[in-house]
């Protein structure tokens, strides 16, 4: 096909697809920078009908955060995007462990919500807290040591959730996703946690 226009009729009234999901960093963005002509073609799509889904392996980010970025770099006008039409690892990280332990976990202690130990960022473990779990984890405090010694990890209390110490560390799950802060002390707290829960997720 020699140009975009017909590229898009192509797509659009030829094949008649429906429903289009990109990658974001690479394809749409590359860093804060967008990608030629990434902005006009998701514009487009959208105005056309089309169902677009933006879908990224980037755990860092929640939806909130990856909507507010593709509105920024892409120039969305408001209301373009929705928070639905966001994939990320994060979400679907979400929904798995809503799948294997809601229903387990009602039965078990009615309706008392499963913990989840997390590695990763605040935009992580807000996707994990807003599919209804306690999390525990995630960005340690400034000043936080990044060693721990057998004492140390002897003395720690496994983990906190919503202010209250949870009987003997017990959680339902381990998630990791990106860390640019990983460091001994959260990989020999989580390993600990695994160790004393090995029904964990």
């Amino acid at each position: 096909l020699e140009d975009q226009a017909r590229v898009s009729t192509y797509l659009t009234k030829t094949l008649n697809i429906r429903n289009y999901l990109f990658d974001c960093d690479g394809v749409l963005y590359r860093g804060t920078d967008p990608m030629p002509e990434a902005s006009e073609t998701i514009q487009s799509l959208i105005k056309n009908g089309k169902k677009v889904f933006f879908v990224t392996n980037n755990a860092a980010s929640s939806r909130s955060e990856l909507k507010r970025k593709l509105e920024k770099v892409l120039h969305c006008p408001d209301g373009l995007l929705s928070k639905e039409m966001m994939i990320g690892s994060a979400y679907v990280a979400a929904k798995y462990l809503q799948s294997r332990l809601f229903r387990k976990k009602d039965m078990e202690n009615g309706n008392k919500s499963p913990r989840v130990h997390v590695i990763g960022t605040a935009g992580l473990c807000h996707e994990i807290q807003s599919a209804g779990f306690d999390v525990s984890g995630g960005p340690d405090p400034e000043g936080t040591p990044s060693g721990m010694s057998r004492d140390e990890l002897a003395a720690y209390c496994f983990p906190e959730v919503k202010g209250e110490l949870s009987e003997s560390g017990q959680i339902d799950a381990v998630v990791i996703g990106l860390d640019n802060d990983f460091n001994y002390r959260k990989l020999c707290i989580a390993t600990v946690l695994l160790q004393h829960n090995p029904q964990a997720v």
